[in-house]
Formats: structure tokens, C-alpha cells, sequence
């Protein structure tokens, strides 16, 4: 996992695709991206891998807005 601009460089590098972690509609920006070969892209390990940091990404998200939330922020839009 790393940050957007990492993934950009590492893509033109090294011939690779980038797929975003799972966002919200109201999310402003995607800042980290899992990056891979498609070689491996349909391989089981990967989805599964995949699967966690997506699941993940909801509980973070969930997270933060009940943060927002109790110390009174408005929500990301």
C-alpha cells in the first residue's frame, strides 16, 4: 500500500495498474492505493488481501465520522 504519488511513479516504472481502496461517494480524495501486476490480479491471495484493506478502509471511515462526530466536526463532503 502507499501513497498515490508513489503508486503513479511505480506504475509508469514498472508497467503496473493501480486499483483505489473502496470509497465512500462523499469522500473527497483517495490517498492510498494497493498496487499490483496483472499477473496476479485475479489470483486468490490478492483478492483476499485486497478484501481485508477494503474492509479496513469502511472501519476507518466509520471510525473517523463517529470522531467527527463526538468532538463536533462537520462530516467530510
Amino acid at each position: 500500500m502507499c501513497g498515490f504519488r508513489t503508486a503513479e511513479i511505480a506504475m509508469r516504472q514498472s508497467a503496473l495498474t493501480f486499483m483505489p481502496l473502496e470509497k465512500r461517494p462523499d469522500e473527497p480524495q483517495v490517498w492510498n492505493a494497493l498496487i499490483w501486476s496483472e499477473v496476479i490480479h485475479n489470483d486468490g491471495a490478492c483478492i483476499w488481501f485486497r478484501g481485508l484493506w477494503a474492509r479496513w478502509a469502511r472501519q476507518e471511515a466509520e471510525r473517523m465520522d463517529q470522531i467527527r462526530k463526538t468532538v463536533g466536526l462537520p462530516p467530510v463532503t
